[in-house]
């Protein structure tokens, strides 16, 4: 603050207090001298200096001179800013955060990023040399409802997380969710494939060919942790097996609709809202379309014509007929009805001749 007093006294005697001649290295220590003095005009004059020159590229200044002089509320600001542009923040800059505040960036609303770009970031924070990891420091950070999903380049870091840190002074629930998300990564993983083999190596089989990286991450774990991670990668594949047999009635027959192209069987071809959904090619209006089948918001089916090879999941599509709907019904409404609504649920819906069956009329 020595270097910044001459210029706060600058300020204070001249008689128009219009200008500041501050700098991003002098601008916290005036902001802290004009709370100590109850310079308010400067106070005010040195806020805006600081909103005007807050960038990406000061950003590093900032924190470090906020710790310095322990200003709370800039560094509360500072963490906002860090939490909207996380994606271009550096980690040299992460790391100067105090583990308190961390958290606070990670639990931020402002905070919108990929939960697996999130995952490696807060792998490289723990790693830090300076960071105690913590039990409670892992909880607060690798939370599900902010971290659903963990990268697979970070998931041997996190699974040696909980076998060194959250072994035995860390509930239960956090463990095992912790261990179920790294199995998944390890699933989406090169590794993955290679895991029942990559146990028999490190517990004394042979192990022609193994990749050594992999390997040596993998044995570093201990035995019981590696174990533990082939059981639930296993256990989550075999769930997965269920549920695709669950939503498997493999294909559906609508009959007595009354429209020759949309009347038919329907095969599956994927998930959609957490059920099978089913398509079938045909034509409408002179067009070659996709008629689909699947459920929205898990009470409503829907019968609608996409453009053809059309995922009712992830296509942004605008050039869609919704044509009949009806109620979920069946066990937890997880199959598609029998009887069906027109979408119009009036007589004005017109159809081409040849969409007609007249078997039915």
């Amino acid at each position: 603050a020595a270097s910044a007093f001459p210029r706060m006294l600058d300020f204070i005697y001249d008689e128009n207090n219009s200008n500041v001649k501050s700098s991003t290295e002098l601008a916290t220590a005036h902001r802290f001298l004009s709370m100590y003095f109850g310079v308010r005009e400067l106070f005010s004059k040195i806020n805006d200096f600081i909103q005007d020159d807050l960038t990406l590229d000061t950003l590093p200044k900032y924190i470090e001179s906020a710790l310095y002089y322990n200003d709370e509320m800039l560094l509360s600001a500072l963490v906002q800013m860090i939490a909207e542009n996380f994606k271009d923040v550096s980690m040299d800059i992460l790391i100067k955060l105090k583990p308190e505040r961390f958290i606070e960036m990670v639990s931020s609303t402002s905070l919108q990023c990929d939960s697996a770009f999130l995952s490696e970031q807060v792998a490289s924070y723990l790693q830090s040399s300076h960071i105690e990891v913590t039990s409670s420091l892992v909880h607060s950070l690798t939370k599900s409802s902010k971290m659903p999903h963990i990268s697979p380049r970070a998931a041997v870091f996190y699974t040696k997380v909980i076998e060194e840190h959250l072994a035995d002074d860390c509930n239960d629930s956090t463990r095992k969710s912790l261990l179920l998300r790294c199995a998944k990564a390890f699933i989406d993983s090169e590794v993955y494939p290679q895991l029942p083999v990559l146990n028999a190596v490190s517990l004394g089989s042979n192990g022609k060919g193994m990749h050594k990286k992999k390997l040596s991450e993998y044995e570093s774990l201990s035995k019981d942790t590696r174990i533990k991670l082939l059981e639930e990668t296993l256990s989550i594949e075999r769930q997965e097996k269920r549920d695709l047999l669950r939503y498997q009635m493999f294909k559906v027959t609508v009959r007595g609709i009354g429209i020759r192209s949309i009347n038919g069987i329907y095969r599956i071809n994927g998930i959609c809202d957490d059920v099978g959904f089913y398509v079938k090619d045909g034509k409408w209006q002179g067009k070659k379309r996709t008629f689909t089948i699947y459920r929205v918001g898990k009470g409503t089916w829907f019968i609608s014509a996409f453009p053809k090879d059309t995922d009712p999941n992830t296509d942004a599509v605008s050039d869609i007929e919704y044509l009949f709907h009806a109620k979920a019904s069946g066990v937890d409404g997880e199959t598609p009805p029998e009887k069906w609504q027109d979408i119009s649920d009036d007589d004005n819906t017109s159809y081409d001749d040849a969409d007609i069956d007249m078997d039915v009329y």
